[in-house]
């Protein structure tokens, strides 16, 4: 089973993802509010797959967290904001995500973006084999 960490500060929205995981059947290891709670939980689980919002609580937000993600944990990880403005989607694009997905989106949309990102991963296995 796929396990997933949701990086989200606004609770109502973590848990309405969260039930759309659990529905397509994917495994939530949990929900982190903000960077500090990601890093937290990060040293203690290993998901495959993280959602992250790009506006966090506090001074460090999603993409601060994507860089040490990627510096550190090598976990790939999927944008799920509101913000598709040029200065945003050019930060990001720095951190190499699996892809950006901006809210509200529905169930399908979800699943679309993780699936393809699950094939992306699973092409770059392999051609590095």
């Amino acid at each position: 089973m796929i396990k997933i960490l949701i990086v989200e500060d606004e609770l109502i929205i973590a848990e309405d993802v969260r039930g759309m995981l659990c529905k397509m059947g994917y495994e939530v290891l949990g929900v982190a509010m903000d960077y500090h709670q990601a890093i937290h939980l990060l040293k203690s689980t290993t998901p495959d797959l993280i959602l992250l919002d790009v506006n966090l609580n506090g001074s460090l937000d999603g993409i601060d967290l994507a860089h040490e993600i990627s510096n550190t944990y090598k976990i790939p990880f999927i944008y799920t904001t509101s913000y598709a403005d040029t200065p945003t989607l050019e930060r990001a694009k720095a951190t190499h995500p699996m892809n950006y997905l901006v809210k509200p989106f529905k169930q399908e949309q979800l699943l679309t973006t993780i699936e393809m990102a699950l094939h992306q991963l699973a092409a770059l296995e392999n051609t590095s084999i």
